[in-house]
């Protein structure tokens, strides 16, 4: 068995096309589909991955190799970190976290880190969606919420409040009763927990505007569209919005950073974990009422 082959089934099952495991894997079309069939054929299996007018979805065989592909996949990242270890502090850390949080509190200090480190670069990643952290996406990850899976080293960092904002003229001539809410776009329904505290907030209300991001609702908030669930660093220092309720917190999440095991061992991913804790310290005032 090629692990070629094994890394385009992983590919083309997360991206759902060939054309997307070709821009991934950086190889062309004609690549993806060859390496596909052999890996159907080295396996003496049925497909493993069916094709449907909305892409390529896992068949029943396709599920039953899709953890072992993945455990493979793990298995070459850990024996890269392994050859990696030490104390250098140069190459690529890879670090994914929410955009808004990327924006306002990491990217001043990690931007400073790789000023005292030229030989070091950082990759942040602001994503409004989970990414694995055991496939190598990212070598840290920032969530909020308790992580359910055991597939990395974590740490409680901070807790990030959120609260109810709105433009100080629609909460002047809005009375409570009648608020309408920014809420999340459908898509995003099905995954943040922070659209599910906006419908047990808005409790009938209703939605005038969904949007996919923050800071978007951010926007839409200070242009007088309704009362948004805002995070503090995000909402808290902009003059355009005000708290539309006086005790503030609306609703609170704790902060978790998440290190692949298998890079816990390598001098600069440790150098950036630190410098996102300490960043997160320094800052802890700007994260909660």
């Amino acid at each position: 068995m090629d692990w070629e082959d094994v890394r385009v089934f992983l590919a083309v099952a997360e991206a759902g096309s060939l054309s997307g495991a070709a821009r991934a894997l950086g190889v062309n079309h004609a690549t993806i589909a060859r390496r596909l069939t052999r890996f159907d054929q080295d396996l003496g299996a049925p497909g493993l991955l069916e094709k449907r007018p909305e892409g390529y979805v896992l068949t029943s065989a396709g599920q039953a190799v899709l953890e072992e592909a993945r455990a493979m996949e793990a298995a070459a990242l850990a024996i890269g970190r392994r050859a990696e270890a030490g104390e250098a502090i140069t190459g690529l850390v890879r670090v994914s976290t929410l955009a808004s949080f990327a924006e306002h509190m990491l990217a001043a200090p990690l931007a400073r880190l790789t000023a005292s480190h030229p030989a070091l670069e950082i990759e942040l990643v602001g994503e409004d969606r989970n990414i694995s952290i055991a496939r190598g996406d990212a070598d840290l990850a920032l969530r909020f919420g308790r992580p359910t899976r055991g597939e990395s080293v974590t740490r409680r960092v901070g807790t990030v409040d959120y609260g109810l904002y709105a433009a100080p003229d629609y909460l002047d001539r809005t009375a409570e009763a009648e608020w309408r809410f920014i809420g999340y776009s459908e898509e995003l329904e099905l995954v943040a927990p922070g659209a599910r505290r906006v419908a047990e907030l808005a409790a009938g209300r209703g939605v005038s505007l969904r949007l996919s991001t923050m800071g978007a609702q951010r926007e839409a908030a200070a242009a007088g569209g309704g009362v948004a669930l805002l995070p503090r660093y995000l909402a808290g220092e902009d003059a355009r919005l005000r708290l539309a309720v006086a005790e503030g917190l609306a609703w609170s999440q704790p902060v978790w950073l998440l290190m692949r095991r298998d890079v816990a061992r390598v001098g600069r991913v440790r150098l950036v974990a630190d410098a996102v804790i300490a960043a997160l310290e320094q800052e802890s005032r700007r994260l909660t009422f």
